[in-house]
């Protein structure tokens, strides 16, 4: 599988590696991303990934105002049109660190108050917080970049 980009829009590809073997799945958005990050994984023979949402998002909830560009969009396939299906939105973070317990799909999803545990069963109805764990606060976490040789890392204490 594959994530293209262009200008007609947002599209999910599938491949067996010969040209004849690819096909477009679906177009997942008609407008195109600039943004390139996405995250994937296979749980039950159905594909699981993320990207960022091509869609802007009003920050007026969080004192913004100014519209920014999306957070990101999880989705599900099963190699079919139908099959595909967008499970939730995350407006203000990504999602990732996808991990299966009990047969359901546990991630991180970003939100106004900062990372939150997910859960999905492969369906947008079963696609849930399973827990607030940032109650009231926004939490923005920034990466500490690895250091250079010989250099000390420059992280913010935790």
């Amino acid at each position: 599988f594959a994530l293209a980009n262009s200008p007609q829009g947002f599209e999910l590809w599938a491949t067996q590696g010969e040209p004849t073997s690819t096909r477009r799945v679906k177009r997942l958005s008609s407008v195109p991303s600039n943004r390139a990050e996405r995250t994937a994984f296979v749980h039950n023979g159905r594909l699981f990934f993320s990207f960022p949402s091509p869609m802007p998002v009003a920050l007026g909830d969080m004192g913004g105002g100014m519209a920014e560009p999306g957070g990101y969009e999880l989705w599900v396939t099963d190699g079919t049109e139908p099959g595909t299906q967008r499970l939730a939105m995350f407006p203000t973070g990504d999602v990732g660190e996808f991990t299966v317990f009990r047969d359901r799909l546990f991630f991180r999803g970003g939100g106004p108050e900062g990372q939150e545990l997910w859960s999905s069963d492969g369906t947008a109805q079963g696609t849930q917080q399973v827990i607030d764990l940032n109650t009231g606060t926004t939490v923005i976490v920034a990466p500490c970049a690895p250091p250079l040789p010989n250099q000390r890392p420059n992280c913010p204490p935790p």
